[in-house]
């Protein structure tokens, strides 16, 4: 089975009607920018350490059947969770993928699709990676709640195009990585994780350090315990001490964390690897990803 890290600081660990909030009635404006794409509503499901918008669930078709998946940009791979597929009949129970005849999001259908299968993980769903997304163009609407993905050769000709202001960005190690730093200084190698709404930003302690001016993680002002693959762990934050900025977003002196257990995890598992960053400071704007050549992040005004 192929390798691969997710990175998401929390796991929903299971999906009930319950822990889904509803997309707002008041979300479309009257100058809809979207009007007209096929784009599916998606839900945020809540937790108790997070908050309502704990983690984006989208709907998807999988071989006709459909399922809710957390979508995840900091997964490099779509995970379909439990014996779901040897229930439906697709694979045999010791089976570690699934390629389906069929497979949609977003209003987009995937043919190349490859989903990797988690048996050991009993929740219903799956995980909505990065590598679904590679070479399309993803929307992610916050505030109308709604998930587009379109072919680049559709989306560049239309009206929509020249309304994305854009950023550079980069495709590597199975990440997307936008252009970050701090007012002036050096810069920084952050990807962006769609999965991640408990933290702003997520470093390494030397540059957690950096960032914060602090010598010491007993100087954290800030503790987060949460669940990441399946496994408890614990994140120490405090502030930064300068404004820094993550493509077209400049964040006033976010909340900085590090993981307590593992200090230089980015460094030990990506080359040329900062940190990350998650949905904090996108609440009211409509996010675009670009992922063919020319990476690049945009805002849809």
């Amino acid at each position: 089975m192929k390798k691969f890290v997710r990175l998401s600081l929390l796991l929903i660990s299971g999906i009930s009607s319950g822990a889904l909030a509803a997309a707002p009635s008041s979300s479309k404006k009257a100058s809809d920018p979207l009007a007209g794409v096929a784009c599916t509503k998606f839900q945020w499901a809540s937790d108790e350490k997070v908050g309502e918008r704990a983690a984006m669930i989208v709907p998807v078709l999988l071989n006709g059947v459909p399922f809710r998946f957390q979508l995840d940009t900091g997964a490099d791979a779509t995970i379909l969770y439990g014996q779901q597929a040897s229930r439906h009949g697709w694979v045999d129970r010791d089976a570690n993928t699934l390629k389906p005849q069929t497979f949609s999001a977003g209003g987009m259908e995937n043919h190349s699709s490859t989903l990797y299968l988690r048996t050991d993980d009993d929740r219903d769903g799956g995980t909505l990676g990065l590598d679904f997304l590679v070479g399309k163009v993803a929307i992610i609407d916050y505030p109308g709640q709604r998930f587009c993905v379109l072919n680049p050769v559709d989306f560049f000709p239309s009206a929509l195009f020249n309304r994305v202001q854009w950023a550079p960005a980069d495709l590597r190690n199975g990440k997307f990585y936008v252009d970050a730093g701090v007012e002036g200084q050096r810069p920084l190698s952050l990807f962006f994780d769609s999965g991640s709404s408990a933290q702003p930003v997520t470093v390494d302690l030397d540059t957690w350090k950096w960032l914060t001016g602090l010598s010491s993680p007993d100087q954290a002002t800030k503790r987060f315990v949460g669940s990441s693959w399946g496994k408890t762990k614990t994140w120490l934050g405090a502030q930064s001490k300068a404004r820094m900025s993550i493509g077209l977003f400049s964040l006033d002196r976010p909340i900085v964390y590090y993981e307590s257990d593992d200090p230089a995890f980015f460094a030990n598992h990506f080359p040329r690897t900062d940190g990350l960053f998650g949905n904090v400071g996108m609440w009211s704007e409509i996010v675009v990803i670009y992922l063919q050549s020319q990476p690049s992040f945009g805002i849809l005004r």
